[in-house]
C-alpha cells in the first residue's frame, strides 16, 4: 500500500516525552509505582457499556504470584464492586453494578488489598452509552468484538472501488463476514457507498469502513485531486453522520501504514477523538507495516492491524513474529487483526503464495491470538488473486475459523505445550470443558509429531477437525501426521455439555440439533432450495445454540426470495398424530415482527419469530390409506428478510403410548403421554376414534385382553391429533426371555422383550419393531412362569430380498419343563409361494397341544445372500417380531 499525505514534521523532544509517559501511564490505568511496588494495570473488560446491568474491571499483574485479598471500585461516591474472580493466572477480574450508573464517562477509583495488606491505588475511564443497537463493543478480555448480542471475529478482505456488484454475495455464500472497499470518499459517489452498505447488511456481513483519503491517508486507489484540511474534515464529518447508525457498519478504518510515510501520531490522535466525538459505538483502526512502531500510535486507535506480507521473500513465520509483537504490546487494551497476503506478482513481491501458504500464514496468525483477519486483496472473480485454488483455501479456512470462532474467543487461560520439534507452532485454547489444539507445520515438508500437553489428564480418542478422523490422546500426548505448511485442529471433549432442553426419546428426525458437519460449518441433513436471491448465506453457527454445539443460521437478503430447507426425508404411520417442533430467535430485524415457515407434506404453518429462544410447535397428521407408512419430508424457510437462529428441530409421535412391564413376568400397562399442552387427553380401547365423550386419561391402563387402544387430545371439540397402539394377549406375553446369541444392535425392535411385547410389525423392513439377526441364527428361550398347556405357538419372519433379509432356513420350536431338557418338535421351512420380490410377513406356526414350562424356538440363517442376488457371499438378515403363544 501507498499513501499520497503530505509528511509532517516531529517534534523529537516532545514525541519522546510523550512516549515516556505512554509507558508509564497507558490507558491511564497504570500509576506512578514505587520500586517495590507490583506492576497493576486496570481496564474495563468492554470499550464501553450500555443497557447492561454488569460490567467488568480487569486488573492485570504480570507477576502472577501476586495476591491480591480485595478489590473496591468506586464512582462518585458508590461503590460499583460486586466481588472477583482470578480467571487466568495474570488476570483479575471484578464484577461492577451499572443498572443505575449513568450514561457518561465516570472515572473509576480503584482499591486494591494485596494479600500482606498493603492497598494500591488505581484510576481508570468507565464509558457508559445510551444503548444503540448497532453498536460494536470490544472485549479487552478476548480481543473480540460484539454486535448485538454476539461476539465476531471478523474474516474478510480489502476490496477495490466500485464494489464488484456480485461480489459480496459470492464471498458472503464462502463464509466471509466482513468486507474493506477501498474507495475516495466523495459527496457524489456517496450513493454508490450506500448501495454496497445496504448489500452487506442484506447478507448478514460487516463493513470495515474505508476513510482513509478524507482521514490519516496511505492505502490504495486514491490518486487524484486532494481536497484541502477543510473539505477532509466537513467530507469525513459527513461520511460519519451518513454511516454511523448503518447496521453493516463494524468500524472505521482511518489510516494505512502511516509510520512508514513518517505520519506522527499527533494528528491520528486529533482524529481519533474528532471521530469519536461523532460516533463512540464504532471502533477506529490503522494497519501497520513496521512492528516496532504501532506502540506509538496507540492513544489514535481502538483496533491496532499489521500487514506482514512474507510471501516469496520471508519465511511464512514473520506473520507470527508480527502478531506476537503487538500481542505483548497491546495485550488486554485492544484487539489484533492481521492482513494475510493473498496477492503477488509485482512490485516486490514475486509470486503469490500457494494455498498451503496462505492457510499456514492465516493459522500463524490465529495461533498467536490475533481475533480479526482482513486478507489484502480480493478482487473477482481471479484478478486478486490470481489463483483460484488459493482463494478456495481462504473460504475454506473462513469456515473452519466459524467452526472454533467460541474456543479463538475464549476467556479461559491456555495449556502449557511441550514438543521437541520447533518447527511446529502450536496452540491451546479451552471452552466449555473441551480443549481445542491447533497446529501449524512452518516447514513445507509433511512430517510426523508428538505433542505433549500435561495439563490435560484425559485419555480417549481426539477428532480430528475438518478432516473426519480421530486420533489416539494418551498419557497427556498426541501423535499424527502433518501435510507441508499442513494445519490441524484437535478437538479434546472432557466433558459433555450438560443440556438443559434434552432430545424427546421418540424424535424421528436426523441430526435434530445440526450436530454432524461432514464439511466446516455447513449442516448435513438437509437439501437446500436456493430461491430467486443467490446470495442468502446459511450456516453452523457455534456462537449460539439451545442444544448441543451449534445451531442453524439462516439469511435472507429480501422477503420471500430465500432458501427452503428440506430436511432427510424420514419414514412416518398414517393415522398417526405427530408433533413437529424447532427452536428459533431472530435479529433485532427478524425479531420485529419477521416470520418463518414450518411444515412437512402439504402442511405448511407460519410462526412469528422473538429476539429469545422460543419453542414452535404444529401438529402432523396423515389420513389412514392403504398404504401404512409413507416416506415424508419436514422443511424450514426464513421468509423475512434478516437473519435467525434454528434448533432442535424433532419430529415424533404425540400422544404417545409407552409400554410399561408389571413388577411381575406377563403383566403389562400401557402409558400415554403427550406435550402439546393444551386440551383433554381421551381414550377407547375398543379401536374407535375417540371423541370428547370417550373417557379421560389419568393413569396407565392394564392390558388384561388383547385390545387396540386408541387416544388423542381434543380440543375445543375437535380431535386435534391422535395415536394408536395394538396388543395381542398370548401366554407369552412380556414373560423372562433368554437369548443364546445377540440381536443386532443396528435392529434390536424393543430390546429383550421385542418377542414378547404383543406387538406385530407390518411388513417393511423400516418398522422397527423388527429384530434383527445378521448371518447369524436365532435362538431364544422364553420362560412361561409355570408349567401350563400350549395348544400352539407362532412366530412372524419378515421376507425381504431386496433388502437382504430372508425367510430361516428352518424354524425349530421344543419344549420343556425344567428349562434343561427340550423335546424338539417336527420343523418347519417355508415353500416360495407368490411373487418372491414382493415384501411379506411369513408366520411359522406348529399345533402343540402340550403341557411345557418353557420353549424354545431355533431358527436357522441362510448364512450369506444367495448366488444371483445383488449381495450374492454377503451376510444375510433374518427379521421376526412376535412369538405368539397360545
Amino acid at each position: 500500500c501507498s499513501s499520497d499525505l503530505p509528511f509532517f514534521q516531529l517534534s523529537f523532544v516532545i514525541h519522546v516525552f510523550k512516549y515516556i509517559l505512554f509507558c508509564l501511564f497507558y490507558g491511564g490505568a497504570a500509576l506512578a509505582q514505587s520500586s517495590t511496588e507490583p506492576i497493576l494495570q486496570v481496564f474495563t473488560r468492554y470499550s464501553f457499556y450500555m443497557n447492561e446491568p454488569e460490567g467488568h474491571l480487569l486488573v492485570v499483574m504480570p507477576d502472577t504470584t501476586v495476591q491480591i485479598q480485595t478489590v473496591s471500585v468506586v464512582a462518585e461516591g458508590r461503590v460499583l464492586s460486586r466481588g472477583s474472580q482470578r480467571i487466568r493466572p495474570e488476570v483479575l477480574q471484578v464484577s461492577l453494578a451499572l443498572a443505575n450508573s449513568p450514561a457518561t464517562k465516570t472515572e473509576l477509583n480503584v482499591t486494591i488489598t494485596l494479600a500482606d495488606r498493603r492497598r494500591l491505588v488505581r484510576k481508570t475511564m468507565l464509558t457508559k452509552l445510551p444503548y444503540e443497537p448497532n453498536a460494536v463493543q470490544i472485549d479487552r478480555l478476548t480481543g473480540a468484538v460484539w454486535s448485538e448480542g454476539l461476539p465476531i471475529l471478523p474474516f474478510g478482505f480489502y476490496l477495490y472501488s466500485p464494489v464488484q456488484p456480485t461480489l459480496a454475495e459470492e464471498e458472503a455464500v464462502k463464509g466471509f463476514n466482513m468486507i474493506s472497499p477501498y474507495q475516495k470518499i466523495e459527496r457524489a459517489t456517496r450513493e454508490e457507498r450506500k448501495a454496497y452498505m445496504d448489500r452487506a447488511a442484506q447478507l448478514g456481513m460487516k463493513v470495515h469502513y474505508n476513510l482513509l483519503s478524507v482521514a490519516g491517508g496511505g492505502g490504495v486507489g486514491l490518486d487524484g485531486n486532494t481536497p484541502s484540511a477543510a473539505e477532509k474534515r466537513a467530507l469525513l464529518r459527513a461520511e460519519i453522520e451518513a454511516f454511523r447508525k448503518h447496521p453493516a457498519l463494524l468500524g472505521w478504518y482511518v489510516a494505512d501504514e502511516p509510520s512508514a510515510v513518517q505520519i506522527p501520531p499527533e494528528p491520528l490522535e486529533e482524529l481519533y477523538q474528532f471521530i469519536k466525538s461523532i460516533d463512540p459505538y464504532h471502533p477506529v483502526s490503522i494497519v501497520f507495516n513496521e512492528v516496532n512502531k504501532p506502540i506509538e500510535y496507540a492513544d489514535a486507535m481502538d483496533i491496532v492491524m499489521a500487514d506482514p506480507y512474507p510471501i516469496p521473500n520471508q519465511p511464512i513465520t514473520q506473520v507470527r513474529d508480527f502478531t506476537d509483537k503487538l500481542i505483548r504490546d497491546f495485550r488486554y487494551q485492544k484487539p489484533v487483526w492481521i492482513v494475510p497476503q493473498s496477492f503477488g506478482g509485482g512490485e516486490w513481491w514475486r509470486r503469490e503464495p500457494t494455498r498451503q501458504e496462505l492457510r499456514a500464514m492465516t493459522y500463524l496468525a490465529l495461533i498467536s491470538g490475533a481475533t480479526g483477519i482482513q486478507y489484502f486483496i480480493r478482487h473477482g472473480l481471479n484478478g486478486f488473486p490470481k489463483s483460484t485454488d488459493v482463494w478456495s483455501e481462504a473460504g475454506a479456512v473462513a469456515r473452519e475459523v466459524m467452526e472454533i470462532t467460541p474456543f479463538l474467543l475464549s476467556d479461559l487461560p491456555s495449556a502449557e505445550v511441550a514438543t521437541q520439534d520447533p518447527q511446529l507452532a502450536i496452540r491451546t485454547i479451552r471452552h466449555q470443558g473441551q480443549w481445542l489444539v491447533m497446529v501449524v507445520n512452518l516447514e513445507n515438508k509433511p512430517k510426523n509429531m508428538s505433542i505433549r500437553i500435561p495439563q490435560i489428564i484425559w485419555n480417549g480418542k481426539a477428532k480430528v477437525l475438518f478432516a473426519h478422523r480421530e486420533v489416539l490422546f494418551r498419557d497427556a500426548v498426541l501423535e499424527d501426521i502433518i501435510d507441508a505448511y499442513g494445519t490441524r485442529a484437535y478437538l479434546l471433549p472432557l466433558a459433555e455439555k450438560t443440556e438443559q432442553i434434552g432430545l424427546h426419546p421418540g424424535n424421528l428426525m436426523v441430526d435434530p440439533s445440526f450436530e454432524t458437519a461432514t464439511n466446516p460449518a455447513t449442516p448435513d441433513a438437509l437439501y437446500a432450495q436456493v430461491g430467486e436471491e443467490r446470495g442468502s448465506p446459511y450456516f453452523l453457527d457455534t456462537r449460539t445454540a439451545l442444544h448441543g454445539d451449534r445451531s442453524f443460521r439462516i439469511t435472507t437478503p429480501k422477503t420471500e426470495k430465500g432458501v427452503t430447507f428440506r430436511f432427510f426425508p424420514i419414514r412416518i404411520e398414517r393415522g398417526q398424530s405427530y408433533l413437529l417442533s424447532i427452536w428459533a430467535k431472530g435479529d433485532r430485524l427478524t425479531s420485529n415482527g419477521g416470520m418463518f415457515r414450518l411444515g412437512m407434506g402439504e402442511k405448511v404453518q407460519p410462526f412469528r419469530l422473538s429476539s429469545s429462544w422460543q419453542k414452535y410447535v404444529m401438529p402432523i397428521r396423515l389420513p389412514e390409506d392403504s398404504v401404512r407408512f409413507v416416506r415424508e419430508t419436514a422443511f424450514l424457510s426464513l421468509s423475512s428478510a434478516g437473519t435467525a437462529w434454528f434448533d432442535l428441530v424433532q419430529l415424533h409421535p404425540d400422544p404417545q403410548i409407552i409400554p410399561q412391564p408389571t413388577p411381575e413376568p406377563g403383566g403389562l400397562t400401557l402409558k400415554v403421554v403427550s406435550v402439546l399442552g393444551q386440551g383433554n387427553l381421551v381414550y377407547t380401547t375398543d379401536g374407535t376414534t375417540p371423541e370428547e365423550n370417550s373417557p379421560l386419561y389419568l393413569a396407565p391402563i392394564p392390558v388384561t385382553q388383547s385390545m387396540t387402544l386408541r387416544s388423542g387430545v381434543v380440543m375445543n371439540g375437535l380431535l386435534v391429533n391422535e395415536t394408536k397402539k395394538s396388543i395381542t394377549v398370548h401366554k407369552g406375553l412380556m414373560r423372562n426371555t433368554t437369548y443364546t446369541r445377540p440381536f443386532s444392535p443396528q435392529y434390536p425392535g424393543s430390546g429383550l422383550t421385542a418377542l414378547v411385547d404383543g406387538e406385530k410389525a407390518y411388513s417393511l423392513v423400516q418398522d422397527v419393531r423388527w429384530q434383527g439377526f445378521l448371518g447369524d441364527d436365532l435362538e431364544i428361550t422364553i420362560d412361561l412362569g409355570a408349567e401350563q398347556l400350549i395348544q400352539s405357538v407362532t412366530m412372524h419372519f419378515l421376507k425381504d430380498e431386496a433388502n437382504w433379509v430372508f425367510l430361516p432356513r428352518q424354524v425349530v420350536f421344543a419344549l420343556s419343563e425344567d428349562g434343561q431338557h427340550f423335546r424338539e418338535l417336527p420343523g418347519l421351512s417355508y415353500r416360495e409361494e407368490g411373487e418372491s420380490g414382493v415384501a411379506a410377513s411369513v408366520p411359522f406356526q406348529i399345533d402343540v397341544q402340550s403341557q411345557a414350562r418353557y420353549i424354545r424356538v431355533r431358527a436357522t440363517n441362510i448364512g450369506t445372500c444367495p448366488p444371483g442376488h445383488p449381495g450374492e457371499g454377503e451376510k444375510a438378515w433374518i427379521f421376526t417380531d412376535e412369538i405368539e403363544v397360545y
